[in-house]
């Protein structure tokens, strides 16, 4: 009895070989989607095309130049990129024109500071400190004047002082903010000192008007007109304009006034004598053609309508005029 074992079926190459125990997956089945599966990505838009003409689009912008150069020079108006600020100094930063010389005058700020100009300073040194300092540069730059000045109330502007003191300060290196604090200081000075001087002055009126109240009493009045008077025509012979401060000055001084008022006396009871020291403010010529035309106020109406005692008087006086005038 044969045992040979039976032939294996034909394998058609057209048909794969599937595994006994495997289940063929559905030809159109869908895979099976977990939470954790990210989302499918959708292709982007294809790129716009920019259509504009060639002449349509946007320049590109050239940079300023640099500030300072590679060989460490400074670029024109370098200074204009500090900002605001540096516009008022735009003068003195021109003048740099490369970082040594900013460098250079750094450090000799930094070893020196401002000088202070005295003499023998050199000229670079008196410019940087007015400049500093802001000295104007004329003496009229510092503008004084009567307003400026705030002169006290009654005094008068003086302009040649004025003119001084511009010239003093300009030559010292004054700033002007010091020259008007200086002014200020002194026109108080001399406000206080006026108003102590006028105070001083009223009191001492005051003290010889007493004086003299005391000794004339009820003929002050006219004791006291009758000095002023003859005190303004005896400096009227003189040449003194009326208005003139001594005049008063003099006046008020009680021995002064008693001395014109015994003079007064004089030349109104004795009508001969001529008072002593003044008979040089008129000739005895001059004294009697006064007298005759009846100009002179103590013998004139006496020479041209007096009484006969006056008229015989005055006769005498012109006589004794006379008689001095030909000595």
């Amino acid at each position: 009895m044969s045992t040979e074992a039976p032939p294996a079926p034909a394998i058609t190459p057209a048909q794969p070989v599937t595994p006994p125990d495997a289940t063929p997956a559905p030809a159109q089945a869908a895979a099976p989607v977990s939470e954790n599966t990210p989302p499918a990505i959708t292709p982007a838009p294809p790129a716009v095309t920019d259509n504009r003409p060639a002449t349509e689009a946007t320049p590109a912008e050239t940079p300023p130049p640099p500030a300072i150069g590679p060989d460490g020079k400074l670029g024109e108006n370098w200074f204009l990129t500090l900002g605001d600020e540096f516009a008022p100094h735009a003068k003195d930063l021109g003048k740099h024109k490369d970082l040594r010389s900013i460098i250079t005058e750094l450090d000799y700020f930094r070893k020196n500071g401002v000088e202070y100009p005295a003499e023998g300073s050199a000229s670079q040194a008196v410019e940087r400190w007015n400049k500093v300092a802001g000295v104007p540069e004329t003496p009229e730059g510092y503008g004084l004047n009567a307003e400026t000045m705030k002169l006290p109330e009654g005094m008068e502007f003086d302009s040649e002082l004025a003119d001084a003191i511009s010239k003093a300060a300009h030559a010292t290196g004054t700033p002007p903010a010091a020259l008007q604090s200086i002014a200020g200081a002194f026109n108080d000075l001399l406000a206080k000192r006026t108003a102590e001087v006028h105070a001083d002055h009223a009191a001492g009126q005051k003290a010889a008007q007493d004086a003299l109240v005391a000794e004339w009493r009820g003929d002050y009045q006219s004791n006291a007109s009758t000095v002023r008077h003859l005190a303004d025509k005896l400096a009227e012979q003189a040449g003194i304009m009326p208005d003139d401060p001594s005049i008063p000055a003099m006046v008020n001084n009680p021995a002064f006034a008693r001395m014109i008022f015994q003079v007064a006396k004089l030349t109104s009871e004795d009508r001969i004598a001529i008072p002593s020291g003044f008979g040089d403010l008129k000739s005895p010529a001059q004294r009697i053609a006064e007298i005759k035309a009846g100009t002179d106020p103590v013998w004139g109406a006496k020479w041209v309508s007096g009484s006969k005692d006056e008229k015989s008087a005055a006769y005498a006086y012109v006589k004794a005029l006379s008689e001095k005038a030909r000595q």
